[in-house]
């Protein structure tokens, strides 16, 4: 890294006329004029010699001091940088110089370190305590630029200036600070010539003209001359009487003909020092000479050592004489800027470029001209799809501008040059265009508008070229779905190259080339024509048309667009390794960035909880934090040869390998690649559980950092990525792009780099492109790291410098997490990415300060990002509705920026584009709910057939195990625990929701009640943990505080948000569940309506007039709160509207997100009062105040509270005290108070140092509610149906509730007016009467059940069963002869209690067991010691032994359930097995364990392994049996029986060989063939290695007897020096054989013996 110093002042010497004796210096003055300046005026930054403070310093070696020390080093890594850096806040940072005395300056110059600044002014003083402003910054926009040059319109003078920052943001890190590097403060000195007090000497004069004085005379007509030859040195001398300051001289020359001299100095004269050395002639007449450094010195002189006779004068006269000779010689106080023609530098090329004008026709881009020793290349054009890389020019529909890049080499430098804009002529100008560009997100390329407009119709196809019918089968099939769901309209699919109007058709092979892979062209007129190169362009047409068919009432707009990406890489990531997401859900994402042309999707399948170091601090392990791998895994716990100790894939969710194979490549047809990530080294808890012998250590992170040391990490890691990128189909497939991780990993640099490296060897080796993560700058080191055709994900600019990476050669991706990161809710990164702001300023190609051409090949494009770090320990209830909402809302923004560059919208028109279009076709995310009205659902129970009230016919869908039965209010549903329910044609619906029910829990139901569920959660009467009414989803359980009473009719209103619940009973709000409320947990709620009840833990109990809707009912709406729509609200102390915060306003507005601030532009001390008032007279008794929810700053923690009734009325305080410094909400009661105004003083609240701050996000001023009675009363009344009650009932139901509504909108009702309509309503609803009441019951079957129970309890039949039945048996019959007497009981009341006591009589079978053997046999298993039995058989014995105690113990236990806990028992203990003796087996084990193998047979060493494994595992096994070891032993001993020493085959060899060398011709056909078949059996078993000495022994006797018998032919051959054997003469050969084999006997036993010795 180069440090940019300006320590020392580096000057321009500014000039004025030539009148006021000022120079430029470097400017040509000729001899002929007389006049030679007397001082020079520069430039200087008065800032360096000065002091600075700060109101605020983020670090100690971030302080003020930095800001003036001249010092702007943006490369060096951040503690070494020279800046001053505040914290974070929202007040304004000041900064204050103070230059020592007053000073005169007009420019000031600020060296940023981001770009986030929006606001700031300098103000001057010279007291330091009275300061005007000179400099404003105009509006509140970003600054453009890290550098802010200002220029006053006059020099003021001062000697304190003061920088204040009022307006900044978070920028692209989202931190909102001020930082700079230096802030110069400019002015202009006038430096004297020095010379011109000084005393001219000299070495010698040419005459007395020409004298030394001349050179210091302000003479340009006068001249020192030099003595004319070439004996001595040459010299001219200024005495300055004293020491001086000199920074550079000035020799104007006669001639430049010196060619060697110097500039030496000298405080006595005589002792000289060379201050500058010069070995070449001057450049110019007027030499100007700048000292390396300020030299103090008398003497000044300038020695000639050797120079040249002849050179031009001033006039462009050569003269010839040996002398050297000076006009003037000038000395000051400051360096100069030499006016010396510069060298050519890369630089300088650059900035001389001309770049080459484009013609229209033109087919080719020319490059531009640079000068000789220089190369020139074409970086790219941000369009290649009109400017390709090889200058090919593609003609746009209309004019275009592309932006271009070069790089510019000289030798082995080179540097790339800032963009240039050059304009593509196209077919048509701007103004031709009739139609407006048609709205598309991201913006069309290139347009061309014409008259008309294209219509759909009912006669519209899609039409096909059947060429590429195959191709473009997935964008017909998906078109048509969309297009389907967009329009209602129905649409066929046809093939053809002949399109009739209306029709929409697509075709592939266009002539177009520059349109690439992602790029298509669309012609409208009476049909949509699409061709393309590739079928990614055509789909990706598909989008545009359905976005502006949603936008036009199905008409496009006719005209031609060339549509295309600026960028090849569109991308999003998600981490799904910490928080599981259903895969319909990922296809959710994919399919709503395919509409919005996105293109890359980064699956994060494995990580886990970061902040392990909370584990090891609290004394727990870290290896039992959370942790995820998503994928279905082979890798099992216990596998690997016992390595494995844990299953690698989560349980919770995982995707098979199946499905995300088909997701993977679903995705690509719609455009989208799919790109898996295992992050190694780090991350990986989910790799170290599966083994814990690979991980760093116990401490913290180490527990989740494979250890790169160990040699088995890298095999380990490329075994599970090995799963899926082999196979015939792997799951990766070949296209697929891996990323394999290697994030913030710590420790180990050179390591890291070789395990990097590595792992990108590995992806490629397996033929995949392989990107990763940018860590390489963090962990530098001298290991090479392979980068072609590796692509990196730039997160940090400090774990991955830019510039750095793309000089490498990597393909970049931006994703710099102070721009790009989402961690939800976490406190840190982004909540919601700002996309305002990446809209509006944010260039892909930029990352950290760094611009990387946007043309480039390696600048791929950017991909933002959502991160899951809240979870275990600080899990905050975030559910996919939530994480959708964050990255839908980036998503237009971000594809507007990626797919081009975002201009033809403002941001808000953007937005109202989005709004428009909403979620793609066939796509739900927020599980939206189509309905005519506000009722979604509306269920009476009424009926058996249920049916949807609401107008939507969401009717019932099935039923299982459910009833219908007395309800509420006329009919209900009879839910009956366990699996029991309705499913309903709705699956889930998204905030706002709300559910409104009358429930009533059955008496003994237990445990959870699950009284609505879906696949995404699930709504309880009671949660397994708390027995509270809650719901849950994965991962979290919410209890709202309230706990639902059994055996009561209660009314319900659950309603769901998106961040929170609600809970109402009978109308009232008893808890709200929200961050502030569950512990940090976010409480969003989907409402699950897939079924009412539950297919495992459904509510027992009856639910009566059910209703779904988005609103919520009006009995939930709360009374006490005055509307504050009609309030005047003042505050004395606000904050401007900056954002989301500031005036008072905001704290009554009903929404919580916006608050209002006290003022902190410029700061104001508290107290802030607010004053409220309501227009007119309430009878209050609460106040309630909302802080702030996001951020701590302004919690108020004092207040007052004042109310008064009129305008002139002093105020009454009616509260004051302290509050919680939390965002929890804060409910200020009082007694009752008529009241107007109210006022609110916030006395103290928390804030930055001693700053204190006030915010609120709401404020709410309650009322009693005197009709609240009444209000509930009638509320209730929606539940009443006309159909089901009488005439007459009715008509005085109907009257009184009337008169109930006139009470509730009379505003001054008397509260006996109010008592009257309660009294009367109430009386007219006790009073309804049923339809079904007037029916005749039928009591007989339950007389009948009655009498059959009473003659049965007489005869006995209770006396031997178990109590529970007699208990239910009489508490049946008991109510069923009370419903027998009762005269109003209901037909379905007397079927109940039949069904229940028909059940008891049906019990009464249910006889006692006799346990009289199990007490006995229990006794004796009681004896038993578990010392003498192998572990299984008494585990096994045991829970026998406790399973029979239990039934022993339980008095309603039956026989059947007696005999059978008496003969498991009775098993078990005849299964006990007795503790067996090994030691034979380990005897034979060890003697088998320690031979010599190499000894004997391989084949009968083979025939060991399976018995010695056998009996290792005996010998292992705590529960093997004595039979068992029996086994074993006897099985080893067969195997060693069976082993077979290899044989000694030498002499069979000889044998052999002799064989071969005999001649067949010399012996009888029928004697050879016999030697024959016998010599290939011998050969047979010398080549068998598993051949017994008994064979050898056998093959060589067969042989030695076969050559004994062998008849010799007559004569002996010619050449056969075999002896003839006569016929039966046999004994002169078997003789020596025998002796063969006699010997090899002898052989093999010494053999034998030899090696026993070894």
């Amino acid at each position: 890294m180069q440090r940019n110093f300006k320590k020392k002042i580096l000057v321009s010497a500014l000039t004025a006329s030539m009148s006021i004796s000022t120079i430029v210096p470097g400017m040509m003055v000729f001899a002929n004029n007389p006049i030679a300046p007397a001082s020079i005026i520069t430039k200087v930054n008065h800032a360096l010699e000065g002091t600075a403070i700060a109101n605020d310093t983020e670090m100690s070696y971030w302080g003020a001091d930095k800001a003036i020390d001249g010092i702007v080093n943006r490369d060096d890594s951040k503690p070494d940088q020279s800046r001053w850096s505040t914290n974070q806040g929202t007040s304004p940072k000041i900064l204050t110089v103070d230059l020592g005395s007053e000073k005169s300056f007009s420019e000031f110059k600020i060296e940023w370190e981001r770009t986030n600044i929006k606001g700031f002014n300098i103000a001057i003083s010279n007291d330091g305590e009275n300061y005007t402003t000179v400099y404003t910054k105009p509006d509140d926009s970003n600054i453009p630029s890290l550098t802010t040059e200002i220029t006053l319109e006059n020099s003021v003078l001062a000697r304190y200036v003061k920088l204040t920052v009022d307006n900044y943001d978070g920028g692209d890190i989202n931190w909102a600070s001020v930082s700079l590097y230096e802030f110069e403060i400019l002015g202009e000195e006038t430096y004297e010539n020095l010379a011109l007090d000084a005393t001219a000497t000299s070495s010698g004069n040419e005459t007395s003209n020409f004298t030394a004085d001349k050179v210091n005379d302000e003479n340009m007509t006068t001249r020192w001359a030099s003595t004319a030859n070439h004996n001595d040195d040459k010299w001219v001398c200024l005495d300055f009487g004293s020491a001086k300051d000199v920074a550079s001289v000035t020799l104007k020359w006669e001639r430049r003909n010196a060619t060697n001299y110097k500039i030496q100095s000298s405080n006595d004269g005589t002792n000289w020092e060379d201050v500058k050395t010069l070995t070449s002639a001057p450049a110019d007449f007027d030499d100007v000479i700048n000292f390396d450094n300020t030299i103090t010195a008398r003497y000044l002189r300038v020695l000639v050592t050797d120079f040249i006779d002849s050179a031009a004068d001033r006039e462009d006269q050569t003269v010839s004489w040996p002398t050297v000779s000076l006009y003037e010689f000038e000395a000051y106080a400051i360096k100069q800027q030499a006016n010396v023609e510069p060298e050519q530098t890369i630089d300088s090329v650059i900035a001389n470029l001309v770049i080459p004008a484009i013609a229209k026709g033109d087919t080719k881009m020319a490059l531009p001209e640079v000068p000789d020793g220089f190369e020139i290349e074409f970086v790219g054009a941000d369009y290649e799809q009109i400017l390709d890389r090889d200058l090919t020019i593609y003609q746009p529909i209309v004019d275009t501008t592309v932006s271009v890049n070069y790089k510019i080499k000289k030798g082995d430098q080179e540097k790339t040059t800032n963009a240039y804009e050059v304009t593509i002529p196209g077919k048509h100008t701007v103004q031709e265009s009739i139609n407006a560009k048609p709205k598309v997100v991201p913006e069309l390329a290139e347009w061309v508008g014409t008259e008309g407009n294209f219509e759909i119709s009912d006669n519209s196809k899609i039409v096909i070229n059947p060429q590429y019918k195959e191709d473009l089968a997935y964008l017909a099939k998906t078109f048509k779905a969309d297009y389907q769901d967009l329009t209602g309209k129905e649409i066929e699919i046809v093939y053809s190259n002949a399109p009739a109007a209306h029709d929409f058709y697509f075709t592939l092979g266009s002539d177009d080339t520059g349109l690439k892979e992602e790029g298509y062209l669309m012609t409208i007129d009476d049909t949509v024509k699409v061709e393309a190169v590739d079928k990614v362009g055509a789909f990706w047409s598909t989008q545009s048309i359905l976005q502006i068919l949603k936008q036009n009432n199905n008409v496009i707009p006719q005209g031609q667009t060339r549509d295309y990406p600026k960028y090849e890489l569109r991308g999003f990531m998600l981490d799904v390794g910490r928080m599981p997401f259903s895969l319909d859900f990922l296809k959710e994402i994919t399919k709503n960035m395919a509409y919005y042309k996105m293109n890359d999707f980064q699956v994060h399948l494995n990580d886990n909880y970061i902040f392990l170091e909370e584990y090891t601090a609290a004394g727990e392990d870290p290896m039992q934090a959370y942790s995820g791998f998503r994928l279905e895994s082979d890798v099992k716990k216990g596998g690997n040869g016992g390595l494995n100790q844990a299953d690698l894939t989560n349980t919770d969710m995982f995707y098979t390998k199946d499905e995300f194979r088909a997701f993977i490549k679903e995705s690509r047809e719609m455009g989208i690649d799919i790109v898996p990530e295992f992050d190694t080294p780090a991350h990986s808890l989910a790799f170290t559980k599966v083994r814990p012998d690979l991980k760093v250590g116990d401490n913290g992170r180490q527990n989740d950092h494979l250890d790169i040391n160990n040699p088995d990490t890298l095999p380990f890691v490329q075994s599970i990525w090995d799963e899926y990128l082999d196979g015939d189909d792997p799951v990766f497939d070949d296209e697929t792009i891996i990323n394999v991780g290697t994030d913030e990993f710590e420790g180990y640099n050179e390591q890291f780099r070789k395990y990097t490296d590595d792992m990108i060897e590995y992806g490629q080796s397996k033929g995949r492109t392989v990107r990763l993560w940018g860590s390489l700058t963090q962990k530098s080191g001298s290991t090479a790291v392979r980068s072609e055709n590796v692509q990196m994900n730039i997160w940090n600019t400090g774990w991955a410098n830019p510039s750095a990476m793309y000089n490498e050669g990597y393909d970049l991706i931006n994703m710099v997490d102070g721009t790009l990161y989402m961690v939800p809710a976490a406190g840190y990164y982004y909540d919601y990415l700002n996309s305002q702001n990446l809209y509006n300023n944010w260039q892909p190609n930029i990352m950290g300060g760094t611009t990387i051409p946007a043309g480039a090949e390696q600048m791929l494009g950017s991909s933002y990002a959502v991160w899951n770090d809240m979870i275990d320990k600080r899990a905050n209830g975030m559910s996919e509705y939530d994480i959708y909402d964050r990255f839908a809302a980036a998503l237009p923004a971000m594809s507007s920026k990626l797919w081009g560059d975002g201009e033809d919208l403002s941001y808000s028109e953007l937005v109202q584009v989005t709004d428009k279009l909403e979620d793609a076709p066939n796509s739900n995310p927020f599980d939206k709910v189509k309905s005519v009205s506000d009722t979604v659902i509306n269920y009476d129970f009424n009926k058996e057939d249920i049916t949807d009230k609401s107008g939507n016919s969401y009717n019932a869908v099935t039923k299982k195990n459910v009833a219908t039965v007395t309800g509420k209010f006329s009919k209900g549903l009879q839910l009956n625990g366990g699996e029991s329910y309705i499913e309903t044609p709705i699956d889930n619906m998204g905030p706002t929701n709300s559910a409104s029910f009358w429930v009533k829990m059955d008496p003994d139901a237990q445990g959870e009640q699950i009284l609505f569920e879906s696949d995404k959660g699930s709504i309880k009467m009671a949660q397994e943990d708390t027995g509270k009414v809650g719901f849950s989803r994965i991962g979290y359980d919410y209890s709202f505080d309230y706990t639902l009473p059994k055996d009561t009719w209660v009314k319900l209103e659950i309603k769901g948000y998106q961040n929170k619940a609600e809970l109402y009973v009978d109308g009232v709000l008893v808890d709200t569940l929200s961050n502030s409320a569950t512990g940090g947990k976010y409480a969003t709620m989907i409402l699950p309506l897939e079924r009412i009840g539950s297919k495992t833990s459904s509510f027992k109990g009856v639910i009566d007039n059910l209703v779904v809707s988005s609103t919520g009912s009006t009995a939930s709406q709360d009374y006490t709160i005055i509307d504050s729509k009609n309030f005047t609200v003042t505050s004395d102390n606000q904050n401007p509207l900056a954002g989301s915060e500031g005036p008072v306003s905001l704290a009554f507005d009903n929404d919580p997100s916006t608050f209002w601030h006290s003022n902190y532009t410029p700061y104001q001390a508290l107290p802030a009062t607010v004053e409220i008032d309501m227009n007119k007279v309430y009878n209050i008794n609460q106040f309630d105040y909302l802080p702030r929810q996001t951020g701590s700053n302004g919690h108020i923690t004092q207040y007052e509270l004042y109310v008064k009734e009129n305008e002139t009325d002093e105020y009454t305080k009616v509260s004051e005290g302290t509050l919680a410094a939390n965002s929890t909400l804060k409910s200020i009661a009082f007694d009752a108070v008529n009241a107007r105004y109210v006022k609110f003083v916030a006395l103290a609240g928390t804030g930055v140092g001693t700053q204190q701050f006030a915010a609120a996000a709401e404020f709410t001023v309650r009322q009693i509610d005197n009709k609240a009675d009444l209000r509930k009363l009638v509320n209730t009344t929606e539940n009443y149906e006309e159909e089901y009650y009488t005439e007459a009932s009715w008509q005085a139901y109907s009257e009184a509730l009337a008169l109930a509504n006139q009470i509730l909108d009379k505003e001054d009702a008397t509260e006996a007016e109010i008592a009257t309509a309660i009294e009367t309503l109430s009386t007219a609803i006790n009073n309804l009467v049923e339809v079904d009441t007037e029916l005749e019951t039928d009591k007989t079957v339950l007389q009948i059940a009655v009498d059959t129970a009473n003659t049965l309890k007489a005869q006995g039949a209770l006396d031997n069963v178990v109590p529970a039945v007699v208990n239910e048996f009489n508490a049946a019959l008991e109510e069923a002869q009370t419903i027998l007497a009762d005269v109003n009981a209901s037909q379905v009341v007397i079927d109940a209690s039949f069904t229940r006591l028909s059940t008891a009589i049906h019990m009464l079978e249910f006889v006692k067991g006799d346990k009289s053997a199990l007490e006995a046999l229990i006794n004796e298993a009681n004896n038993y010691v578990e010392e003498n039995y192998t572990p299984a058989s008494w585990t096994a014995f045991k829970e026998a032994l406790d399973a029979a105690s239990v039934v022993m113990n339980d008095e309603n236990a039956l026989e059947y359930e007696v005999v059978e806990v008496l003969n498991n028992l009775k098993d078990a203990i005849g299964n006990l097995v007795i503790k067996v003796d090994k030691t034979r087996l380990q005897e034979a084990y060890d003697k088998v364990n320690g031979l010599d193998k190499s000894l004997y047979t391989e084949g009968s060493v083979a025939n060991l392994v399976e018995p010695m494994a056998n009996a290792k595992a005996v010998l292992e096994d705590p529960n093997a049996t004595q039979e068992a070891v029996d086994n074993a032993y006897e099985a080893l001993i067969r195997a060693y029986l069976d082993l077979r020493l290899i044989p000694n085959k030498d002499l069979l060899q000889e044998l052999i060989n002799k064989a071969n060398s005999l001649n067949a011709a010399n012996y009888s056909a029928k004697t050879w063939s016999v030697v024959v078949e016998a010599l290939e059996k011998a050969n047979a078993v010398l080549n068998d290695p598993e051949a017994t000495q008994a064979e050898v022994d056998n093959a060589k006797e067969v042989l030695t007897k076969a050559m004994a018998g062998l008849e010799a032919n007559n004569p002996v051959k010619a050449g056969d020096k075999t002896t003839s054997v006569a016929t039966g003469d046999t004994t002169s050969m078997l003789y020596p054989f025998a002796g063969l084999a006699a010997a090899s006997i002898v052989f093999y036993g010494s053999k034998k013996k030899k090696e026993k010795n070894k």
